[in-house]
């Protein structure tokens, strides 16, 4: 399953409002599901000017031409990449250039809806899946700012609130562990008799190798794990390691 990180519902693929043959990237940053993109009109601007992956969902399943436009790509790969455009610019404001473009007017963000949105069936629109650092990228215009607040989404212009930050915490978390645990197991292991520490630490080896594989395999296949599989396997191990 996955997560969207705004309303932090938990999704299966096939519940996200996306074509049937569709994979999400590998390097997606964050997930936000269509719900929210249609509950928070600017965040399909966002994801339709930002994502070509969104980009090409939509035009996929709208026919509706005359609200549809194509952004530079390179120039706003750039625009992402370099920050060639500033967030903190009280003067600019990225939403309003945007929405001009596709015929909308800024105040109309300040609704909840993309219903209330010109030319849009909001029916149609897919989840997104972000590659871009897109919460580092929000306008953060005085106006924007006032719409953020008015949502209730002023969170998104927490760094620490990220979903990419909470995988750093992890990462800096599962290191710590790892290194706890190997110190513990060395000093378990110095305590056996020497034939006893190396059967030993084989088992535990393979026992966190296979672990590993058949997590992997679950999350691969946006699976979740039962409690009658993990017995399963557990018992599986059991009989491959007495063979």
């Amino acid at each position: 399953m996955i997560q969207c990180g705004i309303c932090e519902n938990w999704f299966h693929l096939e519940h996200l409002n996306m074509d049937k043959e569709f994979e999400p990237p590998e390097d997606y940053n964050e997930m936000t599901c269509f719900m929210c993109v249609k509950k928070y009109a600017f965040l399909f601007m966002y994801a339709y000017n930002t994502e070509e992956t969104f980009r090409q969902s939509f035009t996929k399943s709208n026919s509706l031409t005359e609200f549809i436009y194509t952004p530079d790509s390179k120039r706003l790969r750039k625009t992402v990449n370099e920050g060639t455009t500033h967030p903190e610019d009280s003067s600019y404001c990225r939403l309003s250039m945007w929405a001009s473009k596709m015929k909308q007017y800024v105040p109309e963000f300040f609704c909840s809806s993309l219903d209330n949105l010109d030319n849009l069936d909001p029916n149609l629109v897919p989840s997104v899946f972000w590659i871009s650092d897109w919460r580092s990228f929000l306008c953060r215009c005085e106006t924007c700012k006032e719409m953020y607040k008015h949502l209730n989404v002023e969170f998104l212009l927490d760094p620490e609130d990220s979903v990419s930050h909470y995988m750093q915490l992890g990462k800096q978390r599962t290191k710590s562990i790892n290194e706890e645990e190997k110190r513990t197991l060395n000093e378990a292991l110095a305590e056996l008799p020497h034939p006893a520490a190396v059967n030993f630490a084989t088992g535990f080896v393979r026992l966190k190798e296979a672990l590993e594989e058949f997590f992997t395999k679950k999350r691969d296949k946006n699976h979740i794990v039962t409690e009658s599989e993990v017995k399963a396997f557990f018992e599986d191990f059991r009989k491959r390691s007495q063979s």
